[in-house]
């Protein structure tokens, strides 16, 4: 089928209905996100791993409202190692910004000379008025779903030693918890978290990362979210979670990186935690696994 090509009035048109149905949309979603901090956490959390491929706040929300996670331009993605899979269009629009150039007004002020319409030397005499300040239109980007290719990286993660696969740990450990464990590009800025209901992997570590990222978040749903005493602050929890993991990595002949820095990170704000506890997660996770 042969795309209808738009006209330069009917692509004006449309930039104008797009930007306006996109803010009522952004507008609907950052209403909800102020006062309800739930939503506010899901706005935060995106702003965080947005900012790591360098969007506003504003842009992440515009990706997060229009249902994407990461999103890049076509040739950014390809840049990452990464393509747009074939069939695929743009269905997420961010603002980009432009600037009219000097030899772009220089141009305008030849085409000026031999215009003779009153509306058309008005628009170009605005045009030229307007080279060198910055404006922002809509640019098409695709969501990490639409892509196929190399997997991202993050700083934290490990050297990839372990012998043992991530889906065989899934496997074993989860018996131990109530929470589904489920898997995707996003986990809001962090390798993974932990809810009463679900435990969520970051699939964007390499192997001895996500196995990490599952263990910690494991330990959070046996120490902290399967019935056992929960009042420990976020420092204690945190610190505990991570103790565990790097415990249960350790018996399994790789010491985790980064583990030390993060658990004195926590243990700054949070003297409460448990070893007796820690230990007990530790083997109990230790056992389902050999």
């Amino acid at each position: 089928m042969t795309k209808t090509k738009r006209t330069k009035e009917a692509k004006k048109q449309w930039v104008i209905n797009k930007k306006q149905a996109l803010a009522d949309v952004l507008d609907t979603f950052l209403t909800q996100a102020l006062t309800d901090p739930g939503k506010m956490q899901i706005l935060t959390d995106h702003f965080r791993i947005a900012n790591l491929y360098e969007y506003s706040m504003l842009n992440s929300a515009m990706i997060q409202a229009q249902g994407g996670t990461i999103a890049q331009s076509f040739k950014k993605w390809e840049d990452l190692g990464r393509y747009v899979k074939r069939g695929e269009t743009a269905r997420i629009h961010v603002y980009v910004p432009f600037q009219r150039s000097k030899e772009a007004a220089d141009k305008l002020k030849k085409t000026l000379e031999t215009t003779q319409d009153p509306a058309a030397r008005l628009e170009i005499r605005r045009k030229i008025e307007q080279a060198g300040r910055i404006f922002f239109t809509l640019g098409p980007v695709f969501d990490i779903s639409q892509t196929d290719g190399e997997p991202l990286k993050y700083d934290h993660n490990s050297e990839d030693l372990l012998k043992i696969t991530y889906a065989d740990v899934k496997t074993a450990l989860s018996p131990l918890v109530k929470q589904a464990i489920t898997e995707g590009p996003d986990a809001g800025g962090a390798r993974g978290w932990c809810s009463d209901t679900q435990i969520f992997v970051s699939t964007l570590g390499n192997n001895t990362d996500m196995v990490k990222t599952l263990v910690h978040e494991v330990a959070h749903a046996i120490m902290h979210r399967n019935g056992e005493d929960n009042s420990t602050s976020r420092g204690g929890r945190e610190v505990e979670a991570e103790s565990v993991a790097h415990l249960v990595l350790t018996y399994l002949g790789h010491e985790p990186e980064l583990s030390a820095a993060y658990v004195g990170n926590w243990a700054k704000q949070g003297q409460d935690y448990d070893k007796v506890q820690i230990v007990k997660a530790a083997e109990q996770i230790i056992k389902a696994l050999v």
